[in-house]
């Protein structure tokens, strides 16, 4: 195993602070702070609703309702401790690090305030218009894909909300659309040259073609330019001539009013949510945080490597499984593989039920929700051993150490993939260096929206982009692009970051070369990998959401797997949370690595333990302090709902009542005080530091590293009426027992002269059937076909049978390769043979089990394929790999443990009494002899041969009866092998 990626901090950071002083942060002053210009222009961008209640009364204090007053202090605070741009009550500066100087920010007069237009005006403009204007270019709808004899498409319609809904239509497949997408393949064509085109090939009027284009344009068969991008940087310049040239020159306080800009565009313009998205840029003048905290922050990085545990989205997981049995190692279109007919919808399917003795008393967890905590670890054995030790005080910080993680068993991760780039949060505080948050697949997740407001930004975000190109330069890094939400795509908006981009539903702004569409992209399993890949430069794609919009709020399935897809095989949470680790508690402490806070202290209250706090008494919160052990200063909610208060403040402790009243549940985190090293013109601000890991390690594997080199071309597709026949059956389990048995054995022997050779697989999706596979001499599979009908119709099983289907045979030459093909094709009829030899035993009465039968055979499969020496140790790895799987917990793992005794002694007495099958195990040396040299792909063979043979062996339940299987295959080549030392 390599060793685990050395992640450095790269030089530059970016530093987000409040406009605010926390040091001059007084509710007492509510008064004075409402009368700042700078104060309401950051209210009025907030709300420009609440901005005109206020401007109604005068903005007169005594005129305020209490609620009112409430709301005002919110943003009073949070433009004093809340670091999260926000509007303007927060700012963002680039800065480096630097030799410990006190970082020195531009005074108030200096803040640049940068203006565009908000993404609900945008979506109320040109951007939506079902007629092309004058000049226009058109392209198809990204989304959009033949199935059949239709062209189904996805639009997406803004509801009420602002929320983008998604829809699935269709289209006839006609010779109109079949030209006029044929056409549009390649690039966008001027509406003109389309109304043109229309009136050639149809002989109608100019006014007929171009409603008929509103039409297309409408029903986003095609989109225009003017619909736009959130990516690109680019945005319609709507209102009065030469406004938005003035708005870039605003500052924060005075010259310019933001309602009096407003103002200039109601006229013209309406938007329900105001007319700006807003972004405050405080100038750097000098210094920068010193190197020993770079260093420590570097240190603590490598003891969260340690502590990572790999993960998957549980949509991806489940998705990958769907895949896995109905697409095996296919390569298959992006939107045919998520169609819901064709395909399978993501985050909608369906489990399917099974039964199986060998199952019994085997307890396979629940699936856990994502955020559940992980299973006992060597992280649980270490916050126990120091958190809960007998000696210490419960409240006091919880410090970690070197020795500490060696006592628990954490040894430095080497098999886990680690991100090339990540974004971390931080603070100084005058009790260290609070690390608030890191992760994440890409470290400009959380600059990109910047990108837009500023080139130095932009530039920044490029760079880190750049460096994970560099670290993987046979992989296309594509940044997704789609409109999602009238509010929230001003953050999702962003300059081009990556070299290339994902359309969906917008009209991208890239290069044509730049783009992939979805129709472009291929999906298929490589590995234990979803690998998208790009159909026209033949290359790996690996999505990235440069954006730190939470991508699970969107409903687009297909969103969401691009946007999961970029976690696959990462550790993608570099930060300590004890409360995921053991959930439930009312307390967690600091936890510290050296001067690094990994977590702060956190309390946690339900209802109950909230109302001592309002029983009247003047004394209540210093009581509620006291008895749960709380700071002075404490925060609520995180990003940008986070508030601070000052408990030993009167007003403060009053305005957190009123925020604590009426909540079921509430969560404290101990506020560290800042330390005074950023100032803005001498006053000290609250600011926050994104740093950005990075390491120059290769995570993605290129798909020439999967391609197994052939030595000639074979052929792949076999139609009905060709050299292979393949049906499908559809019935029940034990119906497709009883016609191996009974139907398909006594055909073989009356066909031998027609057949060459023949398997069977079992599948149970969409539905429980047996796929047939007939190699037939002279194209005979008609006869063969109307044999088997008439052998159904004479045993009565044709009444069994739900459906009976003629298919296309495509060649798994993905995962066998063309070099192997027909050698894999002699093992599945030996297979095959073996199990229906089994079955016609078991009918007489006389046979061993299914388990017998499956365990001996993969026995002498891996004996031949892996070898003696190296069996042991490859039905670990494959069983290993079923458990994490199954996230085997303990109960599982006690109850496989429990079913190998119980199973031991009847596999001696079968092992002992069985003769292994000769023609399998011929055509299995055959197979072997010209197997690849390369380790990983001889076992990865190995394992497909056998997951095939147990496939065929057992009638239901096959992934779970063959994990029982390699866990008690494992179990039994070590007890083995360990005879044999002794």
């Amino acid at each position: 195993m390599n060793a685990c990626p050395n992640y450095r901090l790269l030089p530059w950071l970016f530093l987000r602070a409040p406009f605010y002083s926390y040091a001059a942060y007084d509710l007492g002053r509510m008064p004075e702070v409402l009368a700042r210009a700078e104060f309401r222009n950051a209210v009025f961008l907030a709300s420009p609703v609440f901005y005109g209640l206020l401007e109604r009364k005068g903005f007169d204090w005594d005129r305020l309702s209490e609620k009112e007053r409430h709301t005002l202090r919110k943003y009073y605070n949070r433009m004093a401790f809340r670091p999260t741009p926000f509007g303007s009550f927060s700012t963002f500066t680039l800065v480096e690090w630097g030799e410990g100087d006190r970082v020195k920010l531009a005074a108030d007069s200096g803040v640049r305030l940068h203006l565009q237009p908000d993404e609900g005006l945008r979506q109320g403009g040109t951007g939506t218009a079902a007629i092309a204007a004058a000049g226009e270019l058109l392209r198809v709808n990204p989304m959009l894909y033949r199935l059949g004899g239709h062209y189904r498409y996805i639009r997406s319609v803004y509801g009420p909300s602002g929320k983008c809904c998604f829809f699935l239509d269709s289209v006839e497949a006609d010779p109109f659309y079949n030209n006029i997408f044929r056409w549009f393949a390649n690039a966008p064509v001027a509406a003109e040259k389309v109304v043109c085109w229309m009136m050639r090939q149809s002989g109608c009027t100019e006014l007929e073609a171009a409603d008929h284009l509103s039409f297309l344009i409408r029903e986003q068969l095609l989109y225009a330019s003017g619909r736009g991008s959130v990516t690109g940087g680019q945005f319609i310049a709507m209102g009065p001539p030469g406004f938005w040239e003035r708005a870039a020159l605003a500052n924060l306080p005075d010259p310019y009013s933001l309602p009096a800009l407003s103002a200039e565009l109601s006229g013209s313009l309406s938007s329900d949510s105001g007319f700006f998205y807003a972004a405050a840029e405080r100038p750097l003048i000098s210094g920068g945080p010193p190197e020993i905290d770079r260093a420590d922050l570097e240190r603590a990085v490598r003891l969260l490597q340690r502590l990572a545990s790999p993960g998957i989205p549980d949509a991806l997981r489940q998705f990958k499984e769907a895949f896995r049995a109905r697409f095996d190692r296919q390569k298959v279109p992006l939107l045919l593989a998520v169609d819901p007919d064709a395909g399978i919808a993501y985050e909608n399917m369906a489990g399917t039920a099974g039964r199986g003795d060998t199952l019994q008393g085997v307890r396979f967890p629940h699936v856990r929700q994502r955020g559940a905590a992980l299973p006992w670890t060597g992280l649980h054995r270490l916050l126990l051993d120091h958190w809960k030790n007998g000696g210490r005080d419960a409240y006091a910080p919880v410090e970690l150490t070197e020795e500490g993680l060696e006592a628990a068993g954490l040894q430095p991760a080497t098999d886990i993939g680690f991100a090339n780039t990540v974004a971390i949060l931080f603070r100084q505080c005058a009790e260290g260096i609070l690390l608030e948050q890191s992760g994440g697949p890409a470290g400009a997740a959380l600059t990109g929206r910047f990108s837009v407001f500023s080139e130095a930004s932009a530039s920044l975000c490029r760079e880190i982009a750049a460096l994970e190109c560099a670290a993987n330069p046979d992989v296309l890094f594509a940044d997704i692009a789609l409109f999602s939400d009238k509010h929230v795509d001003n953050i999702n908006r962003r300059k081009h970051i990556y070299p290339y981009e994902i359309p969906l539903n917008v009209f991208s702004a890239s290069a044509g070369e730049a783009q992939l569409p979805p129709g472009d992209l291929l999906i298929s399993l490589l590995g234990d990998e979803l690998v998208l890949e790009s159909a026209r430069l033949g290359k790996r794609v690996v999505p990235r959401l440069a954006s730190a919009y939470n991508y699970k709020n969107n409903e687009l399935g297909l969103f969401r797997l691009l946007c999961d897809v970029q976690y696959q095989g990462l550790n993608a949470g570099l930060s300590l949370d004890p409360e995921r680790v053991f959930p439930g508690m009312a307390f967690y402490p600091r936890i510290c690595f050296g001067r690094v806070i990994l977590s702060a202290a956190k309390w946690r209250f339900k209802a109950a333990d909230l109302l001592p706090l309002f029983d009247g008494k003047e004394q209540a919160v210093d009581r509620f302090r006291k008895k749960h052990h709380l700071p002075r200063w404490v925060s609520t909610g995180s990003y940008d709902q986070q508030l601070v208060f000052d408990l030993s403040d009167r007003r403060d402790a009053a305005f957190f009542l009123d925020c604590a009243a009426g909540l079921k549940e509430m969560t404290l985190l101990e506020y560290l005080s800042p330390v005074k090293e950023v100032t803005a013109g001498h006053r000290p601000l609250a600011a926050q530091y994104i740093g950005f890991l990075y390491h120059e390690r290769s995570v993605y594997k290129p798909l020439e590293a999967w391609r197994p080199k052939t030595e000639r071309a074979v052929k792949r597709v076999f139609p009905p009426g060709s050299d292979w026949l393949y049906l499908k059956l559809y019935c029940t389990p034990l119906t497709a027992d009883r016609i191996l048995g009974e139907v398909i054995g006594p055909l073989l022997e009356k066909s031998a002269d027609l057949i060459i050779c023949w398997f069977f697989i079992r599948y149970t999706d969409p539905g429980y059937h047996l796929r047939l596979r007939f190699k037939v001499k002279k194209r005979d599979g008609g006869k063969m076909l109307a044999d088997l009908c008439d052998a159904l119709a004479k045993t009565g099983h044709d009444r069994l049978v739900h459906a009976l289907q003629a298919d296309t045979y495509n060649r798994e030459l993905e995962r066998y390769g063309a070099r192997l093909i027909e050698r894999v094709e002699q093992v599945f009829w030996r297979g095959s043979e073996l199990v229906l030899k089994s079955l016609l035993s078991a009918g007489r009465g006389n046979g061993p089990s299914e388990f017998d039968i499956a365990f001996a055979t993969a026995l002498d499969m891996v004996f031949i394929m892996a070898g003696r020496e190296w069996a042991a140790g490859f039905a670990g790895e494959v069983s290993d790999r079923f458990l994490a799987e199954y996230k085997a917990d303990k109960a599982l793992r006690i109850s496989l443990d429990g079913k190998y005794r119980q199973l031991q002694a009847g596999l001696h007495e079968v092992l002992g009494a069985r003769r292994a099958d000769e023609d399998l195990m011929g055509a299995l040396r055959q197979i072997a002899g010209a197997a690849a040299r390369n380790a990983d792909g001889r076992r990865q063979l190995t394992a497909d041969l056998v997951h095939m043979q147990l496939n065929r062996t057992f009638s239901t339940e096959g992934r779970k009866q063959e994990l029982v299987v390699w866990y008690c295959l494992s179990k039994y080549l070590r007890s083995l092998k360990a005879r044999q030392r002794d």
